[in-house]
């Protein structure tokens, strides 16, 4: 509008290749076609030396708008004054032949003719791809940009903008030039086309492919195209025609996980990447096989460069071809399809020397580091093909992945390697640490049949010790599939190789109990669980007492033996699962104790933990956990009335289910989500997840949990479909099913009673209603005074066999069952002082003879306290520990708890003089300095007694932090912790010996921060010997 009042202007479209400069002006252009006006087109081309080429072209061609396709022009034509051939008088010859002259003749001609075509009709001077225009067409553009401004001109042109760097000169490119003329002089405007967002590129999608896109389709396509509108549009084609898009759910998605690249995309990539000089192709090229960010360092050590030249010629780059950015002291390729086609460009033996380089120099820049970046040692060692190396990283990469929960990380590493040793003589060991590592990774990713499969082929390990561990984590797998069969098959395997070995037959007795549980066979539940416990507490192995005590604790529930005590036990495994850093098993834990406290209605205790539970199951990915949590949290809903949570819950649980890759979850929550639709009168919805629920094999459905759910589904179907009689005979055998077995003493009768409730007030029977609520009131008040004051319960617990002069740990857990607070005043005849000698106790306590002063220590609901003694049995023989605690109640009242005795049995000792055992050092081994000797000797202690003493499993026993080893080991800090540039001497010589592991831990400092532990080299021969000598 502006240029048809006589305001001429210069408009610049810019933007990256294929971002769609060309198509918005040819919109632009077809919208303006119903108008009058004239439209001339002009180009260049990246290969033409032609002075005033896009002038020419625009002179040479047909001038859209005119009449009967016609040119109005004046007598002269432009083309002639371009190209230096217009015919001129004799006596202006002579001046002519001047070339400034005749340049300016040549501009004022040629605006005139645009001027002359303008004052017909409008007019619109197209110009494309003037990034590659030479100087001359440059400068008549500055010129004519002038001359339109009180004109019916519009000039529009295009340019990418990627082309506007420097060159290796430091030269700034020739149009930026004239724009940066021209700006100073306010002579155009520009459209800055950007990258398309999520959004628009759904739209694109969806299209071209008339049809609603699956947001992980989008998702894929931003990250192959990072929103070129061109990219976007040749990688749908190419989808297309391969066949890669399903349509499922009404929306369309990717049938593959990988992309290949458009041809058009990567012509497109590779005109870019020509234009670069030998020196910058060859240092990109190593950029690229490091990945699409990297360390100019790195370059440089894997081209035998100087740091600064490296630099100098990323510099370059940097301004002038617009390939990469910088992001604080690394550089990023601009795009990742830039740094594939580079990478696809290099021969393969080149690549595999390429990448043995970047390894090597990683792992040399690595050595003292408290970082080692094992993922990437193992990637380019593959890529390198070395064998060797690809295995010892890809396993460390594998342990380093499961310890920060990066569940499929691990599963592709320990893959990997299974895949590779099939073709290495003697590699039995990698075999059997991939196949448990892969395990592992299922299991923790809830793909728990894969996870079985894995664990039972371990299982033909010929080594007893791994057999024992297979069978163990396959029965964990199996239990979460829910399949007692397969349970009791592989706790008879486990059978015949655990008896000679107390914990491992405690471990056995645990997963037989789970097994009977699940076939409803309570009491035989119960007594294996018991057994494993005391074997636990005698062994003093913590991670079992940890187990044992989540696994009896919740059985007591079950079967209403001792609740309280129940509950107590299933308190103080959480408090253990924290203490030992278990994540995942403290999680498992607290579902169970959210489902039992939403169960008895102790909703207040529940508070914050929904959210908190959420946290940790997304971080750790259980999915099966996240399933159970939010199954509870819909119940409770429900319960209120809110159906709309409720089943939006049961929704979310459904999601996580199938995550899980199992379907033991899957009865309960087509059942509940046929309970709650039906609740809600959308009978078609309740009717799909029944008939879905009832297509589950019979024999599942039969197990009692599942039985159950049937029933009372059923009882509300019928009621919502107003069948009475079938609705009261489903109530009536789902009341009887609640009443026995695993649910007569966990209140599910009273829940059950609040939905027979709805069904009697949907019949207006108010008078039955009201005498089911009174019974539901009653009852409730039972399970309110259960737990209405201060419980105190305590529980001891020892190593049954110790030898005399040996240290040992001895710890007496409180917990509070009840709500209120107590203080504790004091254990009474806690440990005789002639029998134990006490070398450490808590700070917060006073020892007094045989007695300990607590000082009124607090213990608040439902609250865990431990007090750990570390003592020294005197004299041989058999001593029984019986101590009190003394306590203040809620009420002010005095009282006292005694947690049930002990006999300990003390041995001689062993050596007559086991210290200088300890201080003996083997031929193989000789320290430097007296405070390495210390160090190594307080880590082989701390190894023994995690594996020996408190049966910590191999993987969990003697780790320790530095600030933990300078404080007990006695050594300065800075012999550990050494300067901020490297290790300490302490560190530097332990590493240099190779008798320590170190490892970072992650989520064990701060908000999900990492620290650093070292243990001793537990398998090296040489410290063995060491190991052996401290038993």
């Amino acid at each position: 509008k502006s240029v048809e009042k006589g305001k001429g202007v210069t408009v610049f479209v810019s933007g990256e290749a294929g971002s769609g400069k060309t198509r918005l002006v040819n919109e632009f252009l077809n919208i303006t076609k119903k108008n009058e006006k004239l439209i001339m087109f002009g180009w260049c081309l990246s290969n033409s030396t032609l002075p005033y080429f896009p002038f020419i072209e625009a002179f040479s061609s047909n001038i859209m708008g005119t009449e009967s396709g016609m040119i109005l022009s004046q007598p002269f034509g432009m083309k002639s004054w371009l190209s230096e051939n217009y015919p001129i008088e004799k006596n202006e010859k002579d001046r002519m032949s001047i070339p400034q002259v005749w340049k300016d003749q040549a501009f004022i001609a040629l605006t005139r003719e645009l001027l002359y075509l303008s004052s017909v009709k409008p007019l619109i001077l197209v110009l494309e791809d003037m990034h590659w225009a030479d100087s001359a067409s440059l400068a008549l553009l500055h010129y004519i940009s002038r001359a339109i401004i009180n004109e019916k001109i519009l000039v529009l042109v295009t340019f990418r903008s990627e082309e506007l760097g420097r060159d290796a000169e430091g030269h700034l490119h020739p149009l930026l030039e004239t724009v940066n003329l021209m700006g100073r002089e306010g002579l155009y405007s520009e459209i800055q086309l950007a990258n398309l967002d999520q959004e628009g590129i759904r739209k694109i999608a969806e299209s071209m492919l008339d049809g609603k896109a699956n947001q992980k389709l989008v998702e894929k396509l931003m990250k192959e195209s990072q929103g070129n509108p061109l990219f976007i549009v040749e990688f749908l084609r190419m989808v297309s025609e391969h066949g890669n898009l399903i349509r499922k759910n009404d929306q369309l998605q990717l049938s593959v996980e990988k992309l290949g690249m458009p041809s058009k995309v990567k012509e497109v990539i590779m005109r870019r990447i020509e234009t670069l000089r030998p020196d910058q192709r060859r240092v990109l090229d190593v950029a690229s096989v490091i990945g699409e960010k990297f360390n100019p360092d790195l370059v440089a050590g894997v081209l035998s460069n100087n740091r600064l030249e490296i630099l100098e010629v990323l510099n370059g780059i940097l301004k002038s071809k617009s390939l990469l950015r910088v992001e604080e002291d690394f550089y990023v390729f601009d795009h990742g399809k830039f740094r594939e086609v580079l990478y696809q460009e290099i021969s393969s033996p080149l690549k595999r020397g390429y990448h043995e380089a970047v390894a090597e120099q990683i792992e040399n820049a690595s050595k003292g580091s408290e970082e080692i970046p094992l993922s990437d040692l193992a990637f380019h060692y593959i890529q390198a093909g070395n064998k060797e190396k690809s295995v010892k990283y890809s396993l460390a990469a594998g342990q380093e992945a499961l310890a920060r929960f990066s569940n499929m990380e691990a599963i592709k590493h320990f893959k990997y390697v299974l895949t590779l040793i099939e073709k290495i003589d003697g590699s039995a060991t990698e075999k059997s640490i991939a196949l448990e590592g892969l395990g592992d990774g299922y299991y923790a990713n809830c793909m728990f049949p894969d996870a079985l499969k894995t664990f039972e082929e371990l299982a033909k390990s010929e080594k007893v010790v791994v057999k024992l561990r297979a069978y163990r984590k396959a029965m964990d797998a199996a239990w979460f599939m829910e399949n007692p069969f397969i349970m009791l098959q592989l706790v008879e395997k486990a059978e015949e190789y655990a008896a000679s070995d107390p914990l491992e037959r405690a471990r056995v007795l645990r997963n037989k109990g789970r097994t009977y549980s699940i076939l409803g066979k309570l009491r035989e539940s119960l007594r294996a669980h018991e057994e494993g416990l005391c074997i636990s507490k005698e062994e003093y192995s913590l991670q079992d007492l940890a187990h044992s005590l989540a696994k009896t604790g919740s059985q007591r529930i079950i079967c209403g033996h001792d609740i309280k005590r129940g509950f107590g036990e299933v308190q103080r495994s959480i408090s253990l699962f924290q203490e030992l850093g278990d994540i995942r098993n403290e999680l498992i834990d607290r579902v169970y104790r959210y489902k039992f406290f939403n169960t008895f209605g102790l909703l207040q205790e529940t508070g914050e933990e929904f959210n908190n539970l959420l946290n940790i199951g997304e971080k750790i990915g259980d999915f099966y956990s996240l399933s159970e949590i939010v199954m509870v949290t819909s119940d409770k809903f429900a319960n209120s009335g809110n159906f709309e949570e409720a089943i939006a819950l049961t929704l979310k649980a459904l999601e996580y289910s199938r995550k899980t890759n199992i379907e033991s979850q899957e009865p309960r929550i087509f059942a509940q989500l046929a309970r709650q639709y039906a609740r809600i009168g959308d009978l078609k919805k309740a009717n799909q997840y029944f008939d879905l629920l009832m297509k589950i094999p019979p024999k599942i459905l039969s197990y009692p949990n599942n039985a159950l759910w049937v029933a009372i589904s059923e009882a509300v179907l019928f009621a919502a479909r107003g069948q009475w009689e079938e609705a009261y005979q489903s109530f009536q055998k789902a009341f009887e099913l609640s009443r026995k077995g695993m649910f007569q003493h966990i209140n599910m009768e009273s829940i059950f009673r609040k939905i027979y409730i709805w069904a009697l007030e949907l019949r207006e029977r108010t008078k039955e209603a009201e005498i089911e609520r009174k019974w539901i009131r009653e009852r409730t008040e039972k399970i309110v005074q259960m737990f209405a004051h201060v419980d105190l319960q305590a529980d001891l617990i020892m190593k049954k066999r110790i030898n005399v002069d040996e240290e040992n740990e001895f710890r007496l857990d409180l917990v509070n069952i009840g709500k209120g607070s107590c203080s504790i005043i004091k254990i009474k005849d806690l440990i005789s002082s002639n029998e134990f000698k006490v070398i450490t106790f808590p700070s917060y306590c006073c020892l007094q003879k045989n007695d300990l002063e607590m000082k009124g220590t607090e213990i608040c609901t439902f609250q865990v306290k431990t007090i750990k003694l570390t003592v020294k049995a005197a004299n041989p023989g058999l001593y029984t520990l019986n101590p009190s605690v003394v306590y203040v109640d809620d009420w002010g009242e005095t009282k006292t708890c005694k947690p049930q005795p002990i006999k300990i049995i003390v041995n001689p000792r062993i050596a007559s003089s086991k210290e200088s055992i300890v201080e003996k050092k083997p031929a193989k081994l000789e320290f430097r300095s007296e405070a390495a000797r210390k160090v190594f000797i307080f880590l082989v202690k701390v190894f023994v007694e995690d594996f020996f003493q408190k049966r910590l499993s191999k993987d969990r026993s003697g780790w320790r932090t530095l600030m933990d080893i300078v404080n007990q080991a006695k050594v300065s800090r800075y012999s550990m912790y050494g300067s901020s540039d490297r290790r300490g001497l302490v560190m530097r010589e332990l590493e240099n010996l190779g008798i320590v592991e170190a490892r970072f831990f992650v989520g064990e400092r701060g908000r999900g921060g990492k620290i650093l532990k070292l243990r001793v080299a537990h398998e090296k021969e040489v410290v063995k010997q060491y190991i052996d000598q401290r038993i």
